[in-house]
Order: structure tokens, then C-alpha cells, then sequence
């Protein structure tokens, strides 16, 4: 990471791979101003120049960094971005895993009930088709059916959780 800091020019289209890679690893290691500074900085090149997940992951990040800051309106401001840019370019993926975060900030807010509400949208015919098994690589950024793992044991509905474990094994 510290050679990737040093050697790297991050403002260059080539270059938003690996700001988001690098972004990632500072976030996992807790070194969020940086983080958070190399996505604010590249944030446009990432946003016009990556493939959907990359934009994701940076848009994730960013916004995730953003609620531990306690600033949680640029966290769904981000997040509706995000969705946003889904919705426009129909990605479905973007969707779910915006759908996903959306879940986990209700369940870590104590809001398990309003979790469940956020992941019902995708059950429907052809949604969850089209995304039952997204997954992305970055930390714990997940696919939705742990995001209903989540909240089923954060509602105690732990056969539920069970179930759904099962069906991922």
C-alpha cells in the first residue's frame, strides 16, 4: 500500500482500478482520511472511466466512511447516487448491493423491521433472478442474501437465517 501511495499517479483514467483497490485497503486497515480522500479526489474519473462494480466499491466506501464520521446525510446522498446511477444505466446489480447497504445501515440502527422492507424489493419475479447471486470482492460489501442473514438474526428469526444459509452451502 505505502509503495502504491508513493508511486502511483491517481488522477489519470488507467489509474481508478487501482484508487478504488487502494481506497479499499485503506479503509480495511482503518486509515479512513486517506481513504476518503483519494475517493473524494477521484470520485469523477472512477465514476466515468470503471466498470459498474468499481464504481460501487468506491461509492460504497465513500459512504460507509461517511456514516462512521457521523455525517450520515452524505452517506445516503451518496448511496441514493449510487442508485441513481443503477437505475439510469439499468444495472441491476448496482441496485442490489445499494439495496444491501441500505439493509445493513438499518440493522446496525437498530431498524431490523425497515432492513427487511429494503431486501422485500428484490424478491420480486425477474429482480431476484437477476441478482440472487451477486456477490463483490470488497470487505463486508455482500450479496443480498447475507444482508438477509443479517437481519433475520438481528430479528431473531433464526430458522429463517438458517434457511437461507443452507440455500448458500
Amino acid at each position: 500500500i505505502d509503495e502504491a501511495k508513493l508511486h502511483a499517479s491517481f488522477h489519470t483514467v488507467r489509474s481508478a482500478p487501482l484508487v478504488v483497490s487502494l481506497a479499499v485497503s485503506l479503509y480495511e486497515r482503518g486509515e479512513l482520511d486517506e481513504a476518503e480522500t483519494l475517493l473524494e479526489d477521484s470520485l469523477s474519473i472512477i465514476r466515468q472511466f470503471s466498470p459498474a462494480d468499481w464504481i460501487a466499491q468506491a461509492y460504497l466506501i465513500l459512504s460507509r466512511i461517511k456514516r462512521l464520521r457521523g455525517d450520515n446525510a452524505s452517506a445516503t446522498h451518496l448511496q441514493n447516487e449510487l442508485d441513481l446511477m443503477g437505475r439510469q444505466f439499468s444495472v441491476p446489480r448496482i441496485a442490489a448491493v445499494v439495496g444491501a447497504e441500505r439493509a445493513r445501515c438499518a440493522v446496525l440502527d437498530n431498524r431490523p423491521e425497515q432492513a427487511v422492507k429494503i431486501l422485500k424489493q428484490f424478491n420480486k419475479p425477474g429482480v431476484s433472478d437477476e441478482v440472487a447471486d451477486l456477490q463483490l470482492a470488497v470487505s463486508d460489501i455482500e450479496s443480498l442474501s447475507l444482508a438477509r442473514i443479517r437481519t433475520n438474526i438481528a430479528l431473531k428469526n433464526f430458522d429463517d437465517a438458517q434457511q437461507e444459509l443452507q440455500k448458500q452451502i
